[in-house]
């Protein structure tokens, strides 16, 4: 063998070896986290993780006097997570605190083990995140959340299943102390085919009372608690009547003394299902009603500017057609006032009022 064709074998071995080398510690290090979903690239292999099925409403829980618990408008306020999509369609994990709401756009999200990993970025940041969950108890929608910042590890419910739980409500000017639950009660299952309500009668006593309204979302299993303040003292038992007048061409049948005190209707037009639910049991000029207005995102909040608020009794008509809401009560003991409200493209509008006698 010439020093020519030993020269050429030499760099072919050479060449061989240096592309073993390369192959065998190009990942030295392992970093397999398990099938990922990678929302920057469409190419990407499909995660096991199926997250189509995670839930996406969680409520924090908290341990008080030997027993898991919601704390609400406390010192130490249960965080709640969910999760939304931005305006690419791309996974959001919002964070609700004591203070502002935190979105962390995911990135990513996989299940190497029993650990589900959600590679998450805040909102004008460029700095990865991970937020971890491990199932604690699937059948019970119990499992561990952790967030880096907030807790090292804070068990969580399902949303819809918090309501098994009970709440540790504190008012701002007693601190710690919780108003304790007098009684509560479930709303009819048919009343509503989008939400069921679930009512809570808290009292320290005749002259400091609570209601709390949880909203149970059938198609989002996302939970809403309002806390409600009535003007008056009145039995609970008489709050537990309900009536539906949406989209069921149901006429209305309120009287002045004989009617429902939760009563849910569509009162501003758009489609979707608002309640009403009683304020004050008022006088001979009927009881008064505090509304509340459902939002493109199944929200419920009131508006300062229905023209019922400061009103007395409830619409005897509301048609949809003409966007107008009727409403009359007595005024003294021989005359009737009666008034037509508007919804215009600019706001309600009173189109119409008189005072008249009562006729026989």
């Amino acid at each position: 063998m010439n020093k020519l064709t030993s020269l050429i074998l030499l760099i072919v071995v050479l060449i061989g070896c240096n592309n073993n080398t390369n192959t065998t510690n190009e990942n030295p290090i392992s970093t397999d986290t398990g099938n990922t979903t990678d929302f920057s690239n469409t190419d990407s292999k499909e995660s096991t993780f199926d997250f189509k099925s995670f839930p996406k409403g969680w409520v924090q829980l908290t341990e008080v006097d030997k027993k898991m618990a919601v704390l609400r408008n406390c010192d130490a306020v249960n965080l709640t997570l969910y999760f939304t999509e931005n305006d690419n369609n791309q996974p959001v994990i919002v964070l609700d605190g004591p203070q502002d709401d935190m979105g962390f756009d995911v990135e990513s999200y996989s299940q190497p083990n029993d650990t589900i990993i959600f590679t998450v970025k805040e909102k004008d940041s460029r700095n990865l995140q991970y937020f971890k969950f491990i199932w604690t108890d699937k059948e019970k929608g119990l499992g561990y959340w952790i967030i880096p910042g907030w807790s090292t590890e804070a068990i969580f419910v399902v949303s819809g299943k918090q309501l098994d739980y009970p709440v540790v409500y504190c008012d701002d000017e007693d601190g710690e102390e919780p108003y304790p639950v007098i009684s509560e009660y479930k709303l009819k299952d048919n009343v509503s085919n989008k939400f069921q309500y679930y009512l809570q009668f808290l009292s320290k006593g005749e002259e400091n009372n609570k209601l709390k309204i949880s909203i149970y979302n059938k198609e989002t299993s996302e939970v809403q608690e309002i806390y409600y303040q009535p003007r008056c003292i009145f039995d609970f038992e008489s709050l537990c009547s309900e009536v539906s007048y949406f989209k069921n061409n149901k006429k209305i049948d309120e009287g002045l003394e004989g009617h429902h005190n939760f009563i849910i209707a569509d009162y501003n037009f758009d489609g979707l299902e608002d309640f009403a639910i009683l304020k004050d049991v008022g006088g001979g000029g009927g009881s008064w009603f505090t509304y509340f207005f459902q939002d493109k995102y199944g929200k419920f909040r009131e508006d300062n500017f229905f023209p019922l608020n400061d009103v007395s009794s409830f619409p005897f008509e509301i048609n949809p057609k003409d966007k107008t809401i009727k409403i009359g009560h007595p005024v003294g003991a021989m005359k009737a006032w009666s008034a037509v409200f508007q919804l215009k493209d600019e706001g309600w509008e009173m189109i119409h009022s008189e005072t008249e006698d009562f006729t026989h």
